[in-house]
């Protein structure tokens, strides 16, 4: 009994031709004295699951048998932090979109895993319009998190600096030091 690729033996029947079904077992039977015929049925193998393993993020479905379409979604970031790239050694996977923290792939006949990459995330410095009576420039147009930033105020001939304060995208006065 050959089972074609992807199916396995349903039901195994013989049937003597005077309609008495002949005991099988183990894929045998003993001849009766008569003619027979033998019946097979095949069912379709269930298909085989494998696991997506994602430590940095989620993968839905989290298991999926080859041809699943899995959506993945990176974790927040840690502060500093941006989304890079998705990442794996898997052969057999294709993102849609490597570069987006939420994207998809269609999943292979073999386990997977999968990282979310992270970078720096470069914060841009403005200095603000309309400052009077001098000027104020930085030594950098960008920093990462935690660099330390040169400011300097230059007042003009008359003056002194007053203030000079730094506040973040959300309002909060960024300390100054130095």
């Amino acid at each position: 009994i050959t089972p074609n690729t992807g199916y396995q033996l349903g039901t195994l029947t013989v049937m003597a031709e005077d309609g008495t079904n002949v005991p099988v077992s183990g894929n045998a039977f003993i001849m009766p004295p008569k003619n027979v015929v033998v019946n097979a049925t095949f069912t379709a193998l269930p298909p085989r699951v494998y696991a997506v393993n994602v430590p940095n993020g989620t993968a839905n479905p989290s298991r999926g048998s080859q041809g699943t379409l899995i959506t993945l979604t990176a974790n927040t970031p840690a502060t500093g932090k941006e989304f890079d790239t998705w990442a794996t050694n898997t052969s057999g996977v294709t993102f849609a979109n490597a570069n987006s923290a939420s994207t998809t792939f269609t999943m292979p006949a073999r386990n997977v895993n999968i990282s979310a990459t992270y970078k720096n995330k470069n914060y841009s410095i403005t200095i603000a319009n309309g400052i009077t009576h001098g000027t104020v420039s930085s030594n950098v147009s960008t920093a990462v998190y935690g660099a330390t930033v040169s400011l300097t105020a230059t007042p003009n001939t008359g003056y002194q600096v007053s203030t000079l304060s730094v506040i973040d995208e959300d309002g909060t006065n960024v300390p100054i030091s130095g």
